[in-house]
Parts: C-alpha cells; sequence; structure tokens
C-alpha cells in the first residue's frame, strides 16, 4: 500500500522544521568560517590591471614601479629618440584607464619620443564612488570629513605626480610639460596652479571635471601664468559642454590677463576613437614648437627711449 503524497510531503515538512529548530538551539551549529578566511583578503583589482598592462608592453617601453610615501604604481617610460632631448613629457589619464589607453594617451606616450621628448605616463588612482547620504549624530558630524574617503584621493595624485616628475628629472629631462586627459586634465591644472615655481607647462585634453573636485577647472585657469594649450573637440557651434567648459576657461584666462594661454578646438573624433591619432600628435607637437616654446623664452625688454634733447649712440644729430 502506498502512502498518499500530501501525508509525505508533510512529513518532510516536519522534519525540515525539527532539524531547523535543533541547530537554532545549538550555538555550536553557527556557521562560522574556517581560520584564517576572515584575514583574507581579496586583491587589488588596479594592482592586477597594471601588472598585466605592464606584462604586455613592447621593447620599446620601460615598465616603472615608482613609489610614494604609502604605495607604488606604474608608470611607462620610452626615452627620445635622439641624443639630446628637449625634455620630458607627464601625462595623466582619465579616470578609471590605464596610461597605455587606446586613443589619446598611447598616441602621444608612443609618438612624442620622436619629436625628442621623453615621456611618462603614470596610473593614477581610481577616483572613489560619491558617498551615499547618511543621518548623522552631532559627533559623527564631527569626524565625518576624517572618515570620507574623498579626502586623501588628490593626496595620492599629487605624491604619484611628485614622484613621477623625479623620475623624469633623474632621465635629465629640464623642462617638463604635463599633458591631462579628461580628468587627468584637471589634476593637471591643479597641480601646476599649486606649484607655480616649479615651471610645469599644463595641456588639456578635453579635460573634465572629476567627482573629487573641490574647485572648478575654469576658476584655476586663473591662478595659471605659465604658458598653456586646452585643447577640445567640437564641431564648431560652441553647442557642446565641451565646448562651453573650455570658453570658460579661456574667459577666464583672458580676464587674467593670461595672454599665453591658448584654446584650440579639434574636429569632432573620429569614429574609432582607440586608433592611433596623428592628427593630436601633430597638432601638439606643432603647438609646442610654434607658441609654447616661444612663449616661455624670455621677452626681450624694450630698449628705453633717450631723454628729450639726447641722441641714442651711434646717430648723429
Amino acid at each position: 500500500m502506498h502512502t498518499p503524497l500530501w501525508r509525505t510531503c508533510f512529513l518532510a515538512l516536519g522534519l525540515s522544521l525539527l532539524a531547523g529548530a535543533a541547530l537554532a538551539a545549538d550555538p555550536a551549529a553557527d556557521a562560522t568560517p574556517p581560520a584564517g578566511d576572515s584575514e583574507r583578503l581579496l586583491p587589488d583589482k588596479e594592482q592586477e590591471r597594471m601588472i598585466a598592462l605592464a606584462a604586455s608592453q613592447p621593447a620599446s617601453t620601460t615598465p616603472l614601479w615608482l613609489e610614494t610615501q604609502h604605495e607604488s604604481y606604474l608608470a611607462l617610460y620610452q626615452p627620445a629618440n635622439r641624443p639630446q632631448p628637449r625634455g620630458g613629457v607627464l601625462l595623466l589619464p582619465h579616470d578609471r584607464t590605464s596610461p597605455d589607453w587606446p586613443g589619446a594617451m598611447q598616441t602621444l606616450r608612443r609618438g612624442l619620443p620622436d619629436k625628442g621628448w621623453h615621456t611618462l605616463a603614470i596610473a593614477l588612482p581610481d577616483e572613489p564612488l560619491p558617498l551615499l547620504p547618511r543621518f548623522e549624530s552631532a559627533s559623527d558630524a564631527a569626524t565625518s570629513n576624517e572618515e570620507s574617503p574623498l579626502q586623501d584621493h588628490y593626496l595620492r595624485i599629487s605624491q604619484r605626480i611628485e614622484t613621477a616628475l623625479a623620475a623624469l628629472r633623474e632621465r635629465g629631462a629640464t623642462k617638463i610639460y604635463l599633458i591631462g586627459e579628461g580628468s587627468g586634465g584637471y589634476w593637471t591644472n591643479r597641480y601646476v596652479s599649486e606649484h607655480l615655481g616649479e615651471q610645469l607647462y599644463p595641456i588639456l585634453i578635453d579635460a573634465s571635471e572629476p567627482n573629487t573636485a573641490v574647485q572648478p577647472l575654469h576658476q584655476l585657469t586663473d591662478a595659471l601664468s605659465m604658458p598653456a594649450l586646452d585643447l577640445y573637440h567640437g564641431d564648431g557651434l560652441g553647442q557642446t559642454a565641451a565646448a562651453r567648459a573650455a570658453k570658460l576657461r579661456a574667459d577666464a584666462a583672458r580676464r587674467a590677463g593670461h595672454s599665453s594661454y591658448f584654446s584650440v578646438r579639434m574636429p569632432p573624433q573620429a569614429d574609432d576613437w582607440r586608433q592611433t591619432d596623428p592628427r593630436l600628435l601633430s597638432l601638439i607637437s606643432g603647438m609646442i614648437d610654434k607658441r609654447l616654446e616661444a612663449a616661455s623664452q624670455p621677452q626681450p625688454q624694450p630698449e628705453p627711449e633717450p631723454a628729450r634733447g639726447q641722441q641714442r649712440p651711434g646717430r648723429r644729430g
């Protein structure tokens, strides 16, 4: 005689309930991780990506692991292809990309050595995600700034820039241009505006403000006094966000009397932005030669006019 199906189901349900109650009553039956599992750390995804990137580089590139006070990071170095280098170029990529990101970074990093420049492209730390709003007591609010992961983001970036500049100078670069793409352009302008005595020259490519920006990018332009190049892609109508932001920066430079701040519109990007862009390499190389280098040279002082009634030496009345 077969047991009815409904009775079998009720018996199984009852046994499962009894087993669950027995486990809940027995503290020793709690699910605890095996010894040592609680101390296991997940691998750093950024470091994993950079290790793989370093291993994939061609022979012309030297991967360097530079050290700050708190961390090591990847930099890709390529020496100038001439006996007497003209100087160095430090490249800062956009957030969550890499120092060899296809497009502008890769084009300039690999192409500028043929123009006589050492290049060093560095990895930047990923920008922290915005914190979710939370209800705080008065005591929590007093310490919230200290606990914010955004607080030390720029400190990490500035320390990486400092050690990268030192690496370029150790390799003989006395004049250094900083090229920043996207959010890397923001960090370029901020760092240069805070280190005016170091004779660094900023070049921005489609600069954008990161979530951790404490000051609008066009306000940082006010503090610049050295020759600078601001490149952006646009259609010439001035309707894109990039064009409007570039105009804010150019207007700020004009108000500050910064005559060697060059804002240049580039044609819209090609459909495949990952391809090498020879136009960008030619444009930046040409602007450095024709505008930035000339503007960075000491300008000759005009000869004072002689006092009335006097003649210049060598002239007859």
